[in-house]
């Protein structure tokens, strides 16, 4: 992540500390509110002071690449938002930091989680193979060498891989959300300020809702029907089939 957004390269020592500082403010992030010396509230806080200034300090770096004779770089998410984006300072700041942070452990662990049910299914494997090798062909006979939009559009078996990966092993345990007002929902009162924690394995393992919900099936997903249920897997989002009939 840090690659992409900053151009920062794994191993080094900055990304190292960063990495150190982000372990820390992920750490209290679902810990009790106490800002006390000691508590793990009080060094998610210190760490994120850190975290943002060792942002700002790149933006700075960016800037005066800018202003110079050095044209500035844009094959990073810091670099576009400094060159195309309105966004002021604070918000580029909140940009980065929240990025860095939902993509810490949610990435790797949907990689892993991924490569963890593809080895229970052989034959999900061998139709993703053909999908990318196919891609590969269609590259080198354009003698093309990066991939771009319309390859990421080709790979739809890929696409329900991480679907049925998201489904059956979510990232996401629960959703954060806040009754903005009085609910009544199946007999229960939920009274105006209450928080709200929605657990999401609930819809995603609901059997009234897919079919062997504990079966890891990419292909279901490539049943139009089924892109008009509700997919809670980071956030709440309805998906509707992008080919209809």
């Amino acid at each position: 992540m840090a690659k992409h957004i900053m151009s920062m390269d794994p191993g080094k020592a900055e990304t190292e500390q960063l990495k150190k500082e982000y372990v820390t403010f992920m750490k209290g992030v679902i810990s009790a509110p106490l800002n006390l010396p000691g508590t793990a509230y009080r060094k998610a806080l210190q760490s994120r002071s850190t975290i943002l200034k060792f942002i700002e300090k790149k933006m700075e770096e960016r800037v005066k690449k800018l202003g110079g004779d050095e044209n500035l770089e844009e094959d990073d998410l810091l670099g576009w938002a400094l060159k195309h984006s309105n966004l002021s300072t604070e918000q580029i700041l909140d940009l980065i930091l929240s990025l860095l942070f939902a993509g810490h452990e949610t990435s790797s662990v949907a990689i892993t989680l991924a490569i963890y049910f593809l080895q229970g299914c052989p034959s999900a494997i061998q139709q993703l193979q053909e999908e990318h090798v196919e891609i590969a062909r269609t590259k080198k006979q354009s003698e093309e060498t990066e991939l771009n939009w319309d390859d990421y559009k080709k790979m739809e078996f890929t696409q329900s891989v991480i679907n049925e990966t998201l489904r059956l092993g979510n990232v996401v345990r629960f959703l954060h959300r806040k009754a903005l007002k009085d609910v009544r929902y199946k007999g229960y009162d939920i009274p105006r300020g209450w928080k709200v924690l929605p657990v999401i394995a609930a819809v995603h393992l609901d059997s009234n809702i897919f079919d062997q919900p504990q079966h890891f099936n990419p292909w279901r997903w490539q049943v139009c029907e089924l892109w008009n249920y509700d997919k809670h897997a980071f956030l709440s989002t309805s998906f509707i089939c992008p080919y209809p009939l």
